[in-house]
């Protein structure tokens, strides 16, 4: 891989993000006194799971605006010695999809194996579709993708009661003509690795 290994299985990242968000998105609210509902409260929790994650696997953490400068997204996980990154991150809480797409669009130019964006994909799977389909509009239409990167989309959605996650590993350089997001945990995703 051109940019080099994933440094953690997608599959645990999307299940510790899943997992670990929503219940520190709820106590920070409370303890802070925080309305669980703004973006910051859910930022927070997302940069401080993410700092714990890239710290045990011996990463630089960079989170925008939290005790150390960003670089250039809101979370990247930099290799020892600056020798590459790792992981790039962009979070976005809007409810307008342009907004998230926006946010997503950075993510295409970054040169990572892992590329992640968590964003509120509303109540239900069915709600974030259409920003899938956004997404996937911006995809085919990028033309410098590289082959096996990954793109990881993290829903935590109606305040993390129903968060899911879909992943899209890059098959060839180039243009990508059929992009197609695979919910991480299901039969769809374990026939595609299958194969």
């Amino acid at each position: 891989m051109l940019f080099g290994e994933l440094p953690i299985d997608v599959g645990a990242l999307a299940a510790v993000l899943c997992g670990k968000i929503p219940p520190l998105a709820r106590k920070l609210a409370e303890e802070t006194g925080r309305n669980q509902c703004r973006d910051g409260v859910w930022t927070d929790a997302v940069y401080q799971v993410l700092k714990r994650e890239g710290d045990g696997l011996q990463m630089t953490v960079h989170c925008m605006g939290h005790g150390n400068p960003g670089w250039l997204f809101d979370v990247v996980w930099k290799l020892p010695n600056d020798s590459g990154l790792a992981m790039i991150c962009e979070s976005e809480w809007s409810q307008n999809s342009s907004g998230v797409v926006y946010d997503f669009r950075k993510l295409l130019v970054g040169k990572a194996p892992l590329k992640l964006l968590i964003y509120d994909g509303g109540n239900c799977e069915r709600d974030g579709q259409g920003v899938r389909d956004e997404i996937k509009k911006v995809m085919e239409a990028y033309r410098f993708h590289v082959q096996n990167e990954v793109y990881l989309l993290v829903s935590l959605g109606n305040f993390g009661k129903n968060p899911y996650a879909h992943e899209f590993v890059v098959p060839n350089d180039g243009p990508v003509e059929d992009v197609r997001f695979l919910r991480i945990g299901t039969e769809e995703k374990k026939r595609a690795a299958a194969s």
